[in-house]
């Protein structure tokens, strides 16, 4: 009998985050915070499934859901990964609301607008 009801109880648990994940809409911003007005910022997104330019989504049922990014200025390009749900989930939490600045020096995510944190450089 306890093993039913600590089944059930993970049951209902799994369901619940499966729900939290698959209904939640996160809003995924890439931003040009770059310096130089002579030279554009090329950016392109995509899913599996889609092609983005400014999205908004809800996290697939199985949790799976990934958005990446080419970016390409002047010389340098560089694939970002904006968003993958097992890793995202949490760190987007806040509103759900994830940017990405595209600085001189690389790529900063923030979840709140305020705080920005290097995540990756163009090299």
């Amino acid at each position: 009998m306890k093993a039913a009801i600590r089944f059930s109880f993970l049951f209902f648990h799994v369901l619940y985050l499966i729900s939290t994940l698959a209904f939640a809409k996160y809003h995924v911003h890439v931003v040009n915070n770059l310096q130089d007005d002579h030279n554009p910022l090329l950016v392109h997104c995509k899913s599996k499934d889609d092609d983005v330019y400014s999205f908004a989504f809800e996290i697939n049922f199985w949790g799976t859901t990934l958005f990446f990014c080419s970016n390409k200025w002047v010389e340098k390009f560089k694939y970002i990964v904006a968003f993958k749900a097992i890793r995202d989930h949490g760190k987007c939490a806040y509103k759900h609301y994830c940017m990405w600045s595209v600085r001189e020096a690389g790529f900063y995510f923030s979840n709140d607008n305020f705080t920005f944190i290097k995540e990756s450089s163009w090299t």
